[in-house]
């Protein structure tokens, strides 16, 4: 069932269900409830390749989970990177 998503990696709200991908930095929210100490602990990375604390620390620099540039997010939710001119037909 889709519901309206908030990513604990970003803050982005998007519609999808646990273990959905976060359109924007592609954190897969699977629902973990992160504890501050619990943040950086390699051991608790579930589907997601590093803790939230270091995705986190990703993000502020303006990268998504994986280290590649943050796209940007189009109106029919396609990514696009924010550097991309769009061509007209």
């Amino acid at each position: 069932m889709k519901r309206e998503m908030t990513c604990p990696c970003c803050g982005t709200k998007f519609e999808g269900d646990f273990y959905d991908e976060c359109p924007q930095c592609c954190w897969v929210c699977d629902g973990f409830l992160w504890d501050e100490k619990d943040l950086f602990d390699d051991d608790l990375i579930g589907p997601n390749p590093l803790p939230l604390g270091k995705a986190q620390e990703l993000y502020a620099q303006g990268k998504d989970i994986y280290g590649d540039p943050i796209k940007k997010i189009n109106k029919n939710g396609r990514k696009y990177h924010k550097n991309t001119v769009r061509q007209e037909p």
